[in-house]
C-alpha cells in the first residue's frame, strides 16, 4: 500500500487482530510496538529506516553528481521503466515511493539521512544542516540573570547594537522565543547563527529586556523567525506607543498559508518541513517556572527556540524553500508585518472557501474575500416597557440610563429595583411598591399562561408574575428582551458552512436566547426556519412574529408540558429544514430533539449548565447521547485500570450509549459574554469527560467595541 494506510484496514488484512496477537493486546498496541513501524493517529506508516533501498539506482544518481532527470534516471535504470517495478505503476510514482529519493518537478536527488535524524535534504543541504546541528549541540546557552550581565551582552554583542547595518544581500537571521505562564513572561530566548542567549524574566524585569533588545528588534536587516507571535506579542509589539519589531516573520503564518490549519503548532511545523520531532515541545510552560532551572531545562528552553531558528533556515535557504513560492514568501511577509502592530489575535472567515476559519493579518495578506467584523448593535425597545411601569419608576429608570438593565423587580411592600450591570440598584428609596402599582402594570399586558408568563405585544420583553395561594398576583420580574444585530458572526462559518446541529449552554442571563434569535436571523435567508417558542420569548408575543428573527416561520406552546408535542407536530405537518427550541428541559423534549434530528431536521437550541454538568444531569444527558454502565470481563477491567493508572480495577464503566442529538456546543457564561467556547465533536467530548481526561475545544474572543474576534486552541 505504498508503505502508509488505515489502521481499520490494516487489521481487517490481519483476520481483525487476533492473528500472532498475543491475548488480551489490542492490535493498536501491538502494531505499535514494531520498531519499523509509525503509528500517527489512526495511520499506520513504515519508517523510512524500515525501507531498503536499491543501491544501483543511487549509484546512477550519485554518478551525475547527486542530481539527475526523470528521463535520463528511467532510461539508465531500468529501460524506460518496466524492470524491477510493479505492473501499471508508473516510474515517477515508483520512484516517489522510496524515502531516500527527493523529486523537484522533473529532477532527482538523494535524500540523505544524518544521525541527527534530519531526513528530506539533499545532500548539499544535509551539508549545510549537519553544520547547524554541530553548533545546536555545542553552543551553550548564556543564561542572563541581572541587568548588569544583560547590558554587557547587549554593548559588545554586534545583533543588539544599532551599528549593524550590512546591505540587503547580507541579511541576518535570529530567532526569538518566550516562556510564558498566565501572561507572565518567564524566559525570552534569543537564538542567533552561534549564539544562544537566554533571559529569566524572573531575575530581570522584561521591560528592562525588551530595551536592551530594542535595537536589535527594530533592526530590518536582521530577519526575526518567531512561532506564534501573539503568544508574547505584550511583550514586544509596542515600545513608546509604536510597533516595536521590524522584520519579524512568524513561521506560524507560513505553515497557516500552505495547511490551512489556524493555531498551527511547532510539532505540525516539523512534520511539514520533514524535520525531526522534538521533545523539548512537549513540555509545559510550568516547567520553566521553578527556581533554580536545572541544566536540563536550560537546554530545553535553548533548544526551543534553536528549532525555531532551523525551521526559518530552512524557508530562508533558497534551495530548501521549494515548497514555498516567491509569492507566498511575500505573503507571510506581508501578515507578519500586519501581525507585528497587533497585540491582541483576530482571526476572520474567507467567504470565498466556504467559510474557512483563518488568521486576519493573513486573509488581508492574501487579498481574500473575508468576513469583516462589524461593531455589534444592541436593539432594546424601551418604550412600552417606560409606558407600562408607574411614573416615579420610569423615570428613575430613564435617569439612571437604560443600558445593561436586565430585570425589573417589583415585589409588593418591598423596594422597587432593577438588576444593572450585575448589581441591585434601587428604584424609590422613599416609596415602596403598591398593590395598585402591580395592578396598573399587569392592566397594560397580556394575560399570563400556565408558566406565570406574559408578553407584550410583537416585543421580546417577558413579565413573569408570583401568585400568592389565593391566585392574587403580588410580584412581577420584568426581563428586558434585546435582539443583537452582528451578535453571531463569530460562529458564521458554524452557521452557513456546516449543517450539523447546535447547541447553547449557559446559565440563567448568559444571552443565550439573545444569540439563538440572531441565529434564527441568518439561518432564515436561505433555510427553511421554524421556531417552536414556548414562552413566546424568541419571536416576542402576539401572531406577528417580531422582525428580529428574518424570514423564520414561529409555532406558539401552549402550555411547557406541550412542548415535546409541537416539535414533532412542527416537523410533520410544516417540513423544516431548520428548528429552533429555546430552553430544552424535560425529557421528553430531549426525546423529540433525537426524533426531529433522526428524521434530517437541523437543531438550534439552548440548555442550562455546561457540557460536563449536562453529563451529570440524567434528564438531558440523551442531548449528548446518554450514559449507560456496562460490565466488564477480567481481561478488559485490568486493561481499563491500566489506562487510567488506577492502583485498582473496576468491572463497571460508564459509556456513552447512542449519537448525540447535538453535534456542536457552546459553552457561554455571565461573567464573560464575549468569550464563547466551542466544542466541534459533542461525542468525543462526553468520551473524554467519562475517561477522566479533557477535551479540545476553541476559545472564540470578541471585542464588543469593533466586533473583530480572534480563534485560539484549548483543552477543557
Amino acid at each position: 500500500n505504498g508503505g502508509e494506510m488505515t489502521l481499520k484496514k490494516l487489521s481487517t488484512i490481519c483476520n481483525g487482530g487476533g492473528n500472532s496477537i498475543p491475548l488480551g493486546v489490542k492490535f493498536k498496541n501491538w502494531i505499535s510496538s514494531f520498531p519499523g513501524i509509525i503509528l500517527d493517529g489512526q495511520t499506520v506508516r513504515l519508517s523510512k529506516s524500515s525501507t531498503t533501498s536499491d543501491n544501483r539506482l543511487f549509484e546512477i544518481i550519485k554518478s551525475h553528481g547527486g542530481k539527475v532527470s526523470l528521463k535520463t534516471l528511467s532510461s539508465s535504470y531500468c529501460n524506460g521503466g518496466t524492470q524491477n517495478i510493479p505492473r501499471g505503476v508508473k516510474f515517477k510514482s515508483w520512484i516517489s515511493s522510496i524515502p531516500e529519493i527527493m523529486i523537484e518537478g522533473e529532477t532527482i536527488s538523494l535524500k540523505v539521512p544524518s544521525p541527527s535524524g534530519n531526513e528530506g535534504m539533499t545532500i548539499a543541504q544535509q551539508r549545510e544542516a549537519a553544520n547547524s546541528f554541530k553548533t545546536a549541540s555545542t553552543t551553550k546557552p548564556t543564561l542572563i540573570t541581572s541587568d548588569k550581565q544583560l547590558l554587557e551582552i547587549s554593548t559588545r554583542d554586534v545583533f543588539f547594537t544599532s551599528s549593524f547595518c550590512p546591505d540587503e544581500s547580507q541579511l541576518k537571521y535570529a530567532a526569538i522565543n518566550c516562556e510564558t505562564l498566565e501572561k507572565n513572561i518567564l524566559l525570552i530566548e534569543i537564538w542567533t547563527n552561534s549564539r544562544c542567549y537566554i533571559i529569566d524574566c524572573t531575575e530581570v524585569d522584561p521591560k528592562t529586556a525588551v530595551d536592551a533588545m530594542k535595537d536589535m528588534l527594530s533592526n530590518a536587516y536582521i530577519v526575526k523567525f518567531v512561532f506564534d507571535y501573539h503568544s508574547f506579542a505584550q511583550l514586544l509589539c509596542f515600545h513608546d506607543g509604536f510597533p516595536l519589531i521590524r522584520s519579524m516573520f512568524d513561521i506560524q503564518l507560513a505553515i497557516e498559508l500552505k495547511t490551512g490549519n489556524l493555531n498551527s503548532k511547532v510539532s505540525q511545523a516539523l512534520r511539514f518541513f520533514d524535520m525531526p520531532t522534538s521533545t523539548s515541545w512537549s513540555l509545559r510552560s510550568s516547567a520553566f517556572s521553578r527556581r533554580p532551572m536545572t541544566n536540563e531545562i536550560i537546554e530545553k528552553a535553548a533548544h526551543r527556540c534553536y528549532i525555531i531558528w532551523a525551521i526559518g533556515m530552512k524557508i530562508a535557504n533558497e534551495s530548501d524553500s521549494y515548497c514555498f513560492s516567491n509569492d507566498e514568501l511575500r505573503i507571510v511577509q506581508r501578515a507578519s508585518d500586519l501581525r507585528s502592530g497587533q497585540s491582541k489575535r483576530e482571526s476572520s472567515f474567507d467567504l470565498s472557501n466556504s467559510f474557512q476559519a483563518g488568521s486576519l493579518e493573513l486573509l488581508e495578506a492574501r487579498q481574500a474575500n473575508f468576513l469583516v467584523a462589524k461593531p455589534i448593535e444592541v436593539f432594546t425597545e424601551w418604550d412600552d416597557i417606560l409606558r407600562i411601569l408607574p411614573p416615579n419608576i420610569s423615570t428613575r429608570v430613564q435617569e439612571i440610563g437604560t443600558d445593561d438593565i436586565s430585570e425589573i423587580i417589583l415585589d409588593f411592600g418591598e423596594k422597587p429595583c432593577c438588576w444593572k450591570s450585575g448589581e441591585r440598584v434601587f428604584l424609590d428609596d422613599a416609596n415602596l411598591v403598591e398593590q395598585s402599582h402591580i395592578d396598573a402594570v399587569i392592566d397594560n399586558i397580556g394575560s399570563f399562561g400556565t408558566d406565570n408568563r406574559a408578553g407584550l405585544e410583537r416585543q421580546l420583553h417577558r413579565i413573569s408574575c408570583m401568585p400568592n395561594r389565593s391566585n392574587v398576583i403580588y410580584a412581577l420580574t420584568i426581563r428586558l428582551g434585546r435582539y443583537v444585530n452582528g451578535n453571531a458572526d463569530m460562529i458564521k462559518d458554524l452557521l452557513l458552512a456546516t449543517d450539523r446541529s447546535i447547541l447553547f449552554l449557559g446559565e440563567p442571563g448568559c444571552g443565550k436566547t439573545t444569540i439563538v434569535r440572531e441565529v434564527t436571523r441568518i439561518l432564515s435567508m436561505n433555510d427553511n426556519v421554524c421556531v417552536v417558542d414556548t414562552s413566546n420569548e424568541i419571536a416576542g408575543d402576539g401572531n406577528i412574529r417580531h422582525h428580529c428573527i428574518g424570514y423564520a416561520r414561529r409555532m406558539m406552546v401552549n402550555t411547557l408540558n406541550d412542548q415535546a408535542n409541537v416539535m414533532i407536530q412542527c416537523v410533520q405537518n410544516h417540513t423544516p429544514s431548520v428548528m429552533v427550541i429555546d430552553e430544552i428541559g424535560c425529557p421528553l423534549e430531549v426525546e423529540a430533539a433525537r426524533t426531529c434530528k433522526q428524521r434530517g431536521v437541523r437543531m438550534i437550541a439552548s440548555a442550562h449548565g455546561d457540557l460536563r454538568k449536562l453529563i451529570k444531569n440524567p434528564k438531558l444527558v440523551g442531548l449528548v447521547g446518554g450514559i449507560e454502565t456496562i460490565t466488564l470481563g477480567d481481561e478488559a477491567a485490568k486493561e481499563e485500570a491500566k489506562k487510567k493508572n488506577q492502583s485498582s480495577m473496576s468491572k463497571l464503566k460508564r459509556q456513552r450509549s447512542g449519537e448525540p442529538a447535538f453535534d456542536i456546543i457552546i459553552e457561554l457564561s455571565r461573567e464573560r459574554r464575549d468569550e464563547w467556547i466551542v466544542v466541534f465533536n459533542s461525542g468525543s467530548a462526553v468520551d473524554a469527560v467519562l475517561e477522566g481526561g479533557q477535551y479540545q475545544v476553541q476559545r472564540r474572543l470578541r471585542d464588543p467595541v469593533t466586533g473583530k474576534f480572534g480563534i485560539t486552541e484549548d483543552e477543557n
